[in-house]
């Protein structure tokens, strides 16, 4: 049979047979196309012309040259391990990240300018009087807060990208245990069922429904602990600031661990998407479904045509039942965790982007939480009496200047 249903663009395709992977199964049949294209422009070309040719009943018999019962909807997927990453937006986002702090390196720079003007300061050096110095820590405490809102929103992303992977994880492990139950009562079931692992994921079973939770708990506890370090060390008056100085301490304890987090969901796309060996680990995972999917669904097929054939007989249908009551779960715990299978595959990659952000967001938090700790002064205590460093030295010539006039006086 000829299907034209597009054109191939790769250069290996010779023919379409090249590039298609059709299953035709035996008896009154059920027939599955399924085609793969180089580009979704392509495949969307492909299904438009797939509507038109089997779109309905009727044209699909003249089509396939038999006669046609019932026709299913065409669907364009993206082909489990190959899907578009967008590295464009990350670093696009990298760079908005470089720029403001570029503009908080000269924010800070400002603060402490106008606050040694107030104090009749002298500059000295950057960790003295400069954008690290004492007098521009009001800047460091406003970038940690807008730090803080961008972890919250890129975090936000990252959950909800994670909530449908956590769903299919579940439905797939699940999936799992389901057929292997059913195995005991069938042996094609069994030698599929056996050669699933579970002895890695039986641990973690239990723990898949927090997922979503340990997505947020390191972003939310970062934030807290540098929200209360900021609030705590609002000012420009000496002092030595213990608490918030504990807090930032914390931060940096709980951005590393986020930091550990978030780029490993980063790192599953560019892992399921270029690394050669979880290609391979993804091509033979699909292939059973492909291969065993419309076998079992056909051997259900085949028990219900013949169980209809010996009632209009008028023969005992007991058997036929037992094997369609055996085969009706099997085909729908494969079917079912096959599709969740394939979309787990397609919705890890997606992940890249809220998880690199995230990630982008840590990063700069940390150094935002750093540069804060240089201008508190973190591993040294601020003078708590009189003004900060410069202010010291300018009141202590001012006292020598009277006492010499004092004693001109005299």
């Amino acid at each position: 049979m000829q299907l034209a249903l597009g054109v191939i663009t790769d250069t290996t395709c010779v023919t379409l047979d090249d590039c298609s992977k059709i299953t035709f199964t035996a008896g009154s049949a059920v027939i599955k196309g399924k085609f793969y294209y180089t580009s979704k422009s392509d495949a969307d070309a492909a299904k438009v012309t797939a509507d038109t040719a089997f779109g309905t009943p009727a044209a699909a018999s003249v089509a396939i040259g038999y006669p046609v019962q019932e026709v299913k909807p065409v669907k364009v997927e993206a082909v489990a391990g190959n899907y578009e990453i967008n590295f464009a937006q990350v670093g696009g986002i990298g760079g908005g990240a470089l720029v403001l702090l570029l503009i908080t390196i000269g924010a800070a720079i400002w603060v402490s300018k106008n606050e040694l003007t107030k104090r009749s300061i002298a500059p000295t050096g950057c960790c003295s009087t400069g954008c690290c110095s004492y007098y521009a820590n009001p800047s460091w405490n406003w970038t940690l807060l807008f730090g803080v809102v961008f972890l919250a929103i890129s975090t936000v992303f990252l959950f909800l990208g994670v909530e449908p992977v956590k769903d299919k994880i579940i439905c797939l492990i699940d999936g799992i245990y389901e057929l292997q139950e059913i195995g005991k009562n069938l042996t094609a079931v069994k030698e599929v069922a056996d050669n699933l692992p579970t002895e890695f994921i039986d641990p973690v079973r239990s723990r898949l429904n927090l997922l979503d939770i340990a997505v947020i708990l390191p972003a939310a506890i970062s934030g807290v602990l540098v929200i209360l370090s900021a609030a705590l060390s609002f000012r420009t008056t000496p002092c030595k600031m213990v608490f918030a100085k504990i807090f930032a301490t914390l931060t940096y304890l709980f951005l590393i661990l986020s930091f550990v987090l978030y780029i490993i969901f980063a790192a599953l796309a560019i892992v399921i998407n270029y690394s050669e060996a979880a290609k391979l680990f993804v091509n033979i995972a699909v292939s059973i479904c492909e291969d065993n999917v419309p076998t079992w669904e056909q051997t259900l097929t085949d028990a219900k045509s013949a169980r209809d054939r010996a009632k209009t007989g008028g023969m005992d249908t007991s058997s036929y039942d037992q094997q369609i009551s055996d085969w009706e779960p099997a085909v729908a715990s494969l079917s079912g965790t096959c599709s969740c299978l394939t979309d787990l595959f397609n919705l890890l990659p997606a992940l890249f982007v809220p998880g690199a952000a995230t990630t982008l967001c840590v990063l700069y938090l940390f150094i935002s939480n750093f540069s804060w700790c240089c201008s508190a002064k973190c591993c040294t205590t601020p003078p708590i009496n009189g003004d900060a460093a410069g202010a010291t030295i300018s009141k202590t010539s001012t006292q020598e200047s009277t006492s010499s006039d004092a004693t001109q006086s005299v």
